[in-house]
């Protein structure tokens, strides 16, 4: 929806250069193109770049006061439940000046406080308010992530941002060495505190911050995905009909739907021709009358556009579409890098995403609903069903060569940790990798199995623990891509499968309502059994019959697996100015490492070129274009 900045300096007396906020401006633009301002106030300073869904006056505009000149916001995001909570307001005395979002959770934050307002607030956000009486900054960012928020801070200054380029007039950038390497090693790449730059945090969701002059910044959680779980909430679940608990799913997703479509600007629905999407349209179709959807075309084996055209056919809608080629990896990676902020090897369909936000913006539309959450809620991957190997995300799969490896060593340090295997070998485990990346994923997990540790039925205890692990990183590393890439071309992603009544539902549904036996020779890959299986019943009363039983392929694409990545793209480039590689080394590296590595490196290479080296993204394309090519090999 915007693009949010700040700056709170160690003193007040310290000035803030309007020329570095007004250069913020141009970096966060494209978040929000629509409307702009900035605020300067004793040692403090904000910039807002706007995209208008609700109430497009300029009385709305940002950063926003309140009447009293205490308070100062800066805010991303939406609020589904701000008329409601408006109404509460007025009946306190509050007397409202605009018809926005903003000033709602402004009037909450002075009103209650930050942890009563986090509590109450229903959607996506991330937002800072200056308490000019008191000196204070707080930060809020909302329970799932869904809007990013970035800090820093050294004994100058406490900077916070949407972006992480934004902070470019305000600081050198250098990578975190740390998890570079925990990057190499076969991590995805950090999603909650630690970035691949030194100094630079994400604010973890469902956190808040609060922070003086001087101080340093604490975030403190209000919400952890865990909390999801609620056993008397399972136990009423568990004694209802099974046609009965598809109601309650079908009715809470048709409430977040419409809730979710409510703007004073155009919205559509991005559809994949999967049956989350597919079921999201036809939803819409029910609250809307002038529903625009959309498609991204992955041309090759794999495309689905054949499905999004028959959901078109069914519900009678045009469906606009954009064709990606193998070309669009090249000519746009270095820009997306850009815009993401970190390596995005682990979501290659970026690219398919940016594309067809292109084209919702060419359409006049500014916001669109999207199906992400629903593979976490209801178990919609693959892998988990039963009777498969467990595709395992091994972090030491694609270890570096022995050139990387030594230079691991010489940065950080490494300790050989073992544990004995199945029968009695010693095997290594991602304990280093997990030292490496701060220990991200390990203790989330932890407590999502000490949650559900109670629970007799080991069936139940797998499924609730497979949400909730979903729930953090993966889903993170997602709603990540999601926001940049939409709000690179200016548009807005929603996500009614993560409406809190209807997650906490989700959640909490028994077992069988997610992953059960059944026939489904659509999917090769589990024909046994049907997943997400409580979706495709409600599908049922909406979608045709070859739809509702299709398997999931999101964007399939294979580009970045099929490229022929040549040496001379590293040369005299970052991963050999990181790790002090000769030529010779560089094409030791390259021989030496598997396909895997190959694209990671490529993927690093990019990011340090664009970030840390200050090549634009153009000079990157060229360099790309001169070295990589692609296998005639398809999916």
């Amino acid at each position: 929806m915007c693009g949010i900045f700040g700056v709170l300096a160690s003193s007040m007396d310290m000035g803030i250069d309007r020329a570095r906020l007004n250069a913020t401006i141009e970096l966060l633009r494209h978040r929000g193109p629509d409307d702009e301002g900035t605020m300067v106030d004793h040692g403090v300073g904000f910039a807002h770049t706007r995209l208008s869904l609700l109430d497009l006056n300029q009385r709305s505009a940002q950063p926003f006061w309140d009447e009293t000149g205490r308070y100062c916001i800066v805010y991303n995001g939406e609020i589904y439940n701000f008329k409601a909570l408006r109404t509460e307001l007025e009946q306190r005395g509050v007397v409202f000046r605009t018809t926005s979002d903003t000033e709602v959770v402004l009037a909450c934050f002075i009103a209650f406080g930050v942890d009563e307002t986090v509590k109450r607030l229903e959607g996506m956000y991330a937002f800072g308010v200056w308490d000019r009486s008191l000196g204070r900054l707080t930060l809020a960012r909302d329970p799932f992530g869904i809007k990013p928020l970035f800090f820093y801070q050294d004994n100058d200054r406490f900077l916070f941002s949407s972006e992480i380029q934004a902070f470019a007039p305000w600081l050198d950038f250098r990578p975190d060495l740390q998890s570079v390497i925990s990057f190499l090693y076969g991590f995805g790449g950090p999603t909650n505190e630690r970035t691949f730059f030194d100094g630079i945090e994400f604010l973890p969701p469902g956190s808040v911050v609060e922070i003086e002059r001087g101080q340093r910044a604490v975030p403190r959680h209000f919400f952890t995905v865990d909390e999801l779980w609620d056993q008397d909430l399972h136990d009423q679940l568990a004694a209802e009909p099974t046609k009965d608990l598809a109601r309650v799913v079908e009715d809470r997703l048709h409430r977040s739907v419409e809730t979710q479509l409510f703007a004073d600007a155009r919205v559509g629905v991005l559809c994949s021709g999967g049956i989350d999407s597919a079921l999201l349209v036809a939803l819409a179709t029910r609250h809307h009358d002038d529903l625009a959807i959309f498609h991204a075309d992955v041309v090759g084996p794999a495309s689905e556009r054949k499905a999004a055209e028959v959901l078109a056919t069914h519900l009678g809608l045009d469906l606009r579409v954009v064709e990606v080629y193998d070309d669009d990896f090249i000519e746009l990676l270095p820009k997306l890098t850009q815009h993401s902020g970190n390596p995005f090897h682990l979501t290659p369909h970026a690219v398919p995403f940016f594309k067809v936000s292109e084209l919702v913006e060419e359409d006049g539309v500014k916001a669109v609903l999207s199906g992400e959450g629903a593979d976490e809620l209801f178990l919609g991957y693959p892998w988990l069903a039963p009777g498969r190997t467990r595709r395992r995300q091994s972090r030491l799969a694609a270890s570096p060569s022995t050139v990387l490896a030594q230079s691991a060593e010489s940065t950080k340090g490494r300790s050989l940790l073992h544990r004995r295997g199945q029968h009695g070998r010693t095997v290594p485990v991602d304990m280093i990798t997990a030292l490496l990346n701060g220990f991200e994923v390990e203790p989330e997990s932890e407590r999502n199995r000490r949650r559900v540790a109670n629970l007799p039925d080991p069936a139940t205890r797998l499924r609730v623990t497979e949400s909730l692990d979903l729930l953090n990183y993966n889903l993170r590393a997602l709603l990540h891509r999601n926001d940049a890439m939409g709000m690179a071309a200016h548009i807005e992603s929603r996500f009614p499968f993560l409406d809190t009544d209807l997650a906490r539902t989700a959640v909490n549904l028994p077992a069988p309502l997610k992953i059960r036996r059944g026939f489904n020779p659509r999917d090769r890959r589990h024909p046994l059994y049907v997943d997400k299986w409580v979706l495709r019943r409600i599908a049922g009363d909406y979608l045709p019959r070859e739809l509702q039983r299709r398997p999931k392929y999101p964007f399939s694409t294979n580009a970045f697996e099929r490229m022929r990545i040549g040496d001379g793209l590293f040369r005299r480039g970052f991963v050999a100015e990181t790790f002090r590689l000769t030529n010779d080394e560089v094409g030791r590296l390259m021989r030496g490492s598997n396909r895997r590595l190959r694209i990671k490196l490529l993927h690093l290479e990019v990011w340090g070129r664009v970030f840390v080296l200050g090549d634009t993204p153009e000079v990157v394309v060229e360099s790309l274009r001169n070295h990589v090519t692609f296998s005639d090999a398809r999916i």
